[in-house]
């Protein structure tokens, strides 16, 4: 199970900035699941809220 939360949005995305991000975001959840791609760090391990700034997790794992 994933959650994102985006800091200063509604329930929705309202910037581009964080609609590109939930599209890559969503892109490599359907990647994964439906066609094997490998999953990036932030579905496996997650980002803490401590590093949201300092990382994006978008980078598959090996």
């Amino acid at each position: 199970m994933s959650m994102l939360n985006y800091n200063g949005q509604p329930h929705w995305v309202t910037t581009k900035a964080t609609q590109r991000d939930y599209a890559t975001r969503m892109q490599q959840f359907f990647d994964h699941y439906l066609k094997g791609e490998r999953a990036p760090r932030w579905m496996l391990e997650g980002i803490p809220a401590t590093r949201k700034a300092q990382t994006l997790g978008l980078v598959p794992v090996d």
